[in-house]
């Protein structure tokens, strides 16, 4: 069976709220385009959700945090624990677990 860590294959930056200054570098990261009941489940939360982000949970990844994939910037909407039911927001509560899921689209060139 493949553990969850061993799907954090790619490697991502994490900027802040500017989406210039950098807030964690080089961290393993799962990257997955959503689509199906996945896409319409996290949609049902944010419309415009369209990519889930795993990483190692850590204190500093806020909702008003950037994600630099392969040089495209995807603004965090909303981010979770998947051991818990609903999502973790900015002003939400503070998680222990392992594993932290930003959900986050793609931001048009030029903004």
């Amino acid at each position: 069976m493949t553990s969850l860590f061993n799907k954090l294959r790619y490697t991502v930056d994490i900027l802040g709220a500017d989406a210039t200054t950098v807030v964690l570098s080089g961290v393993a990261a799962g990257f997955e385009e959503l689509g199906g009941r996945e896409l319409k489940d996290a949609q049902s939360i944010n419309s415009e959700t369209q990519v889930l982000v795993t990483v190692r949970w850590d204190a500093t990844i806020t909702a008003s945090c950037f994600v630099r994939f392969e040089g495209a910037l995807y603004p965090i909407l909303y981010k979770r624990d998947p051991g818990k039911p609903n999502p973790v927001t900015a002003k939400g509560e503070v998680s222990r677990g392992m594993l932290l899921e930003l959900y986050a689209h793609r931001q048009n060139e030029g903004l």
